[in-house]
C-alpha cells in the first residue's frame, strides 16, 4: 500500500478531501514560480485560477505548509516587483524622450 501513496502524488490527488487539492496546487504553483521565476499573474493564468486565489494560495497555505519554500517564492516575487518598478521608470524615460523629439 505505501507504494500506491507515493504513485498517487505524482499524478496528483485523488479524490478526496478538497484540503488534499488545495495542498495539491499550492505547491504547484509554488514550483511553477520558482521553476519559471514567474509572477503571480503568469503563474495564475497557467493554473486558470484568479491571481488572488493565487494569492491566497502561496501566502494562507504555503507559509503553514512549507516555510522554506515559502521564502524562495516570495524572493522570486520581490525580484519581480522591483524588475516592474525598473521597467515601469525606462517606459517613462521613453515616453518623455518620445514626447521631446515630436515637439509636443
Amino acid at each position: 500500500m505505501a507504494g500506491d501513496s507515493s504513485a498517487s502524488l505524482s499524478r496528483g490527488p485523488e479524490k478526496g478531501s478538497n484540503y488534499d487539492l488545495i495542498e495539491y496546487r499550492t505547491f504547484e504553483i509554488a514550483s511553477y514560480i520558482l521553476l519559471h521565476h514567474s509572477t503571480i499573474r503568469q503563474a495564475a493564468e497557467a493554473y486558470c485560477i484568479s491571481k488572488s486565489t493565487a494569492h491566497y494560495y502561496i501566502h494562507r497555505f504555503l507559509s503553514k505548509l512549507d516555510k522554506i519554500q515559502y521564502d524562495e517564492v516570495c524572493t522570486v516575487l520581490n525580484e519581480n516587483w522591483s524588475d516592474r518598478q525598473r521597467r515601469g521608470g525606462i517606459g517613462v524615460a521613453r515616453k518623455k524622450c518620445e514626447k521631446k523629439q515630436s515637439g509636443t
